[in-house]
């Protein structure tokens, strides 16, 4: 399991689990690692891929990959994109909302290639079951 805070790192939790997680009482404390940021703001969102990946979406201008080689976070360029608003995975993808488009990866965000159509004021996105995107805009509905 991992968790993010305010400013501070991601962390990944240590101890293990004896019980279901609806079972655990709430002043019981865990044993939290950080994990090397990253840092600089705020991580909104964060996920692991089909392969183990870890990417993070700080703010709305950065995404992150953790670097197992190196236990650092990583910042990704994804070029003529900004305001980051979600992040999902879906198989082997990742797809990302920025403020009018979809940009998506199928290799743990090494690349990654704008989907063609653009809706402003984008804010989430989905994935059904059979792998229909499905994303909504704050000012014109929802579009698959």
């Amino acid at each position: 399991s991992y968790a993010v805070c305010y400013g501070g790192p991601v962390l990944k939790l240590t101890s293990s689990l004896i019980v279901p997680t609806d079972q655990i009482p709430p002043a019981i404390n865990f044993t939290w690692q950080a994990m090397n940021g990253p840092y600089g703001g705020y991580v909104n969102k964060l996920i692991k891929t089909s392969s183990s990946t870890l990417l993070a979406l700080g703010g709305s201008t950065s995404v992150y990959r953790y670097n197992t080689g190196s236990a650092k976070w990583d910042r990704i360029s994804i070029p003529n994109s900004c305001c980051f608003r979600e992040m999902k995975t879906y198989g082997d993808k990742v797809y990302i909302v920025d403020y009018s488009s979809i940009v998506e990866s199928s290799d743990n965000g090494t690349t990654w290639n704008r989907l063609p159509g653009r809706v402003d004021e984008l804010s989430d996105i989905a994935v059904s079951s059979n792998g229909t995107l499905i994303i909504t805009s704050n000012n014109t509905g929802v579009y698959t």
